[in-house]
């Protein structure tokens, strides 16, 4: 069955009914849940229920302080930052191997910029519209382009000594940096939250007042 369902609950008595019906249904068809990869979260302030493992009939889940899914790293306190340094740590990878192209001197450096812009920005900045980021993060990330924009353009003789490049390297390069980009990606992805049908669930998540106590 499908790797991408999430069930959300507030207590574990309708986690238990929500998780017995999704096992009985796809039963009918000759599926079943995968115990192995599937894992459960107590998220809030308040974990009354934070057993190692969670017993729905004969399954038995583990319970884990973060998982991915789609793609994401969700994280138990909603720890934005965890998935900022996840998804640097990919890029990093498409960076190292794709490290001799980019430093090759038969390339030129608008190649090598686009290789940057299709290859591993994308990598980087998946899912990046609902990013928070801290001033940690924002260094992170600046640091991380950089790494890559310096590879590109290379350092910079001045007489007998060779040097990095730095204040020049955004003026080269002649696009956004890094996180101006992200910042711009979230207004858009608000855009088409403000355009989205009021009965979706993820404008009234996002645009909705609760009401009672937290």
């Amino acid at each position: 069955m499908s790797d991408d369902i999430d069930i959300i609950s507030r207590s574990p008595k309708s986690l238990q009914e929500a998780t017995t019906a999704l096992d009985r249904a796809p039963r009918r068809m000759g599926l079943e849940i995968n115990q192995a990869k599937t894992k459960y979260m107590v998220c809030g302030t308040k974990k009354k229920y934070v057993e190692n493992v969670f017993k729905v009939k004969h399954m038995t889940f583990e319970k884990v302080n973060s998982f991915v899914y789609l793609g994401t790293l969700i994280t138990a306190d909603n720890n934005t930052s965890a998935e900022i340094n996840n998804r640097i740590t990919l890029a990093n990878r498409n960076y190292f191997g794709l490290e001799n192209i980019l430093k090759a001197k038969n390339i030129n450096r608008k190649c090598k910029v686009i290789i940057y812009k299709t290859l591993i920005k994308p990598v980087l900045m998946y899912g990046a519209e609902i990013w928070v980021l801290s001033k940690a993060d924002e260094l992170c990330l600046g640091v991380f382009e950089r790494q890559i924009l310096q590879r590109i353009y290379r350092p910079i003789c001045e007489g007998v000594t060779w040097k990095s490049r730095y204040n020049e390297l955004y003026r080269l390069y002649n696009e956004n940096d890094l996180v101006t980009t992200i910042r711009i990606t979230r207004l858009r992805w608000a855009g088409h939250i403000v355009q989205m049908q009021n009965n979706l669930p993820c404008k009234k998540i996002t645009l909705d007042k609760p009401e009672g106590r937290r």
